[in-house]
């Protein structure tokens, strides 16, 4: 019966440790958006390591990101409503800072993918200046 015992305790052991290092790629819909909820640091943009803080913040239904200079001063921050259906993320922008106003109105359309605490977004961003193309990866904060 030990034996058994702790055969079964040994295997479980293995599961929870494959289950936790595998890669877990997902796709979202509006009824499991608890996986895109939370906060999120920006690590690369187009690649290249960022020089500065940039945060994002999802709720059940908003979002919200902002960037800070080296005082941790927000200096360029959006916020609105979101949808999500499959890799598509809309993120409808509602309010900006004056220095990001150009933001305002328009709808930012997102393919994610999420691999385990790691958040991969490509994005086109339409504003009154240009349309922005840009790739982000973001790393979940804890």
């Amino acid at each position: 019966m030990k034996k058994l015992t702790c055969t079964l305790l040994c295997l479980c052991l293995l599961i929870g440790i494959l289950s936790c290092s595998s890669n877990k790629s997902v796709s979202l819909t509006d009824s499991n958006k608890s996986l895109i909820k939370g906060s999120w640091i920006l690590l690369e943009e187009n690649g290249i390591p960022v020089d500065r803080k940039q945060l994002k913040h999802y709720t059940e239904k908003n979002f919200i990101w902002h960037t800070m200079d080296k005082s941790n001063i927000i200096r360029v921050s959006a916020a609105g409503e979101y949808t999500i259906d499959g890799n598509k993320l809309l993120e409808f922008v509602e309010m900006t800072t004056l220095s990001s106003a150009h933001f305002k109105g328009n709808t930012a359309q997102i393919e994610i993918k999420i691999d385990n605490d790691t958040l991969f977004q490509s994005t086109v961003l339409p504003s009154s200046m240009q349309e922005l193309d840009f790739t982000e990866k973001w790393l979940r904060l804890k």
